[in-house]
């Protein structure tokens, strides 16, 4: 190898290693903004709604989501998987089709569901939801589907073009904008179900129009005129059809629990549950940026073992102790948590299932870590496979437990969920990857955590307001890294393996 292409290679490694970097700061910077401007407009809607409203609000809106992201039958994966191909061999034409290709099928998908759901809104008002008003709600949210078809179509290829600050500001963005809508509607005694609909069609309508203009501004040079590429529309198919599998069983099983909860127990079951959720997921939302860089690591050590598996025990520790972080304090001070977020309504209601849930979600980012791990080394058939079992036994437990035991069997069931999911992820990860799950790390913060519980009960403390609460969190914080740094979540190897691989990392640009 000549000088000339060492220092080629050295210019690369540099500028990918920034790239990354800078990414990565990125998306977790807009994760964390996207997720306090969520927050933000639950407390708005928990406040001005009342809880069967705002049960029947995000009941439908849980439904609509997952119609969203199903609407692109799967060929949106072609958009983050084979764009980077394309663009690495300067075929213009290809990325241009492709998205094309993507956006056709999105909008006749989403404008045949919509109308569906249009002629089906009184028959889902009168007989599931059973509030007249849910008629106009779901009529104006049909709409919601054919914008946001167009709008994944144009995240999917920023995310393809590996352009960090577009795609990952987009759910800023439209989130941003239903906040100020509704704050708007609500500031002329307008903040009903039905306006607070108009908001979140408004907002996402207002998102794809500025975000397309982002596109032809900032990606002239893909844009090109359509044309009939068989082979190009055969590879997508095939790509396709394993996305679209693993997306029907998820369109299933995320609105699953708010479905059973609005049939057994009404909607005020299903509105305690949305209050909590948001709650008890906290930590997934701060792990799943970390989640997505992890993934071209994975597969750069999948032919080195024992760093594979440093990785997976740096991994296994700071996920479980960040979860428990937040599962922690949720389980100490829950009414106040509520009551400052959402109001004194929600206070008492919510505080046995917010202190379950925070018990019953610790788990969950250990499952995604794990599924992670899988993608990274390339079990997708298995993983699929999983996906459609695990489905089917969740849609049995939740019917069975939300039946008897409402919002609390709700939270058993995604706990079984979860349980299987690692018991079984694990097991395809063992043939490729040998682990073992630091079991005396957890001890160690089951111990550290039982004594937090123990003192706050002695103590009697019981924070009382946002400067209360912001000071008892400020100090639980400090005692809980400082109990990190001596249990060593992080230690001298992981942090080693992973400055190391930093610097060594190869993508394609």
């Amino acid at each position: 190898m000549d000088s000339h292409t060492v220092e080629n290679n050295t210019e690369f490694r540099n500028s990918l290693t920034h790239r990354v970097a800078r990414g990565g700061i990125i998306v977790v910077f807009f994760a964390i903004l996207a997720a306090s401007t969520g927050y933000l407009t639950r407390m708005l809607y928990s406040r001005s709604l009342s809880i069967e409203m705002f049960g029947l609000f995000y009941s439908i809106l849980s439904l609509m989501i997952p119609l969203s992201i199903f609407t692109d039958l799967g060929f949106g994966y072609n958009l983050t998987y084979l764009l980077p191909k394309f663009i690495k061999n300067n075929e213009k034409q290809k990325v241009w089709n492709t998205y094309k290709y993507n956006q056709i099928i999105s909008l006749l998908v989403s404008v045949t569901l919509s109308i569906i759901l249009f002629f089906l809104s009184s028959f889902l008002a009168n007989y599931y939801f059973k509030e007249i008003i849910a008629q106009r709600v779901i009529k104006i949210l049909s709409l919601f589907l054919i914008v946001e078809s167009f709008n994944f179509s144009i995240e999917k290829l920023f995310i393809g073009m590996q352009q960090e600050e577009y795609y990952a500001s987009m759910r800023v963005v439209k989130l941003f904008f239903t906040l100020v809508f509704s704050f708007i509607f609500f500031s002329f005694g307008k903040g009903t179900i039905v306006f607070y609909s108009v908001s979140w069609l408004a907002a996402h309508l207002s998102t794809s129009l500025i975000y397309r203009i982002v596109l032809q501004i900032k990606n002239k040079n893909i844009f090109t005129k359509t044309t009939w590429d068989k082979k190009l529309f055969l590879t997508m198919f095939k790509y396709a059809l394993p996305t679209l599998f693993i997306s029907s069983f998820n369109l299933i099983s995320i609105p699953i629990d708010s479905l059973f909860l609005i049939f057994f127990k009404g909607l005020g079951s299903a509105g305690i549950y949305n209050i909590i959720i948001p709650l008890a997921i906290i930590s997934p939302i701060f792990l799943s940026p970390i989640n997505v860089f992890l993934l071209p690591l994975i597969s750069r050590l999948e032919d080195e073992p024992e760093k594979l598996k440093q990785l997976m025990d740096a991994m296994l520790k700071i996920t479980s102790f960040i979860a428990i972080y937040f599962g922690l304090f949720l389980f100490l001070f829950p009414n106040q948590i509520v009551q400052t977020m959402f109001g004194s309504k929600w206070m008492e209601i919510a505080k046995l299932p917010l202190m379950a849930s925070s018990i019953g979600y610790i788990l969950l980012p250990t499952s995604s870590l794990l599924e992670t791990f899988a993608s990274g080394l390339g079990i997708v058939r298995k993983k699929a496979k999983l996906v459609g079992i695990l489905t089917f036994l969740k849609a049995i437990s939740s019917s069975i437990l939300i039946y008897y035991l409402g919002i609390i069997g709700a939270i058993a069931a995604n706990l079984i969920l979860f349980s299987l999911n690692i018991i079984f992820t694990k097991k395809y990860l063992k043939k490729k990857i040998s682990f073992n799950y630091p079991i005396l790390f957890y001890l160690k913060i089951f111990i550290f955590s039982l004594t937090i519980i123990l003192l706050t009960f002695l103590f009697k403390i019981s924070p009382d307001g946002i400067f209360q609460i912001s000071l008892v969190g400020s100090i639980y914080t400090c005692l809980y890294l400082i109990f990190g740094i001596i249990a060593g979540v992080i230690d001298r190897k992981s942090v080693m393996l992973l400055s190391n691989n930093k610097k060594n990392i190869r993508w394609f640009r």
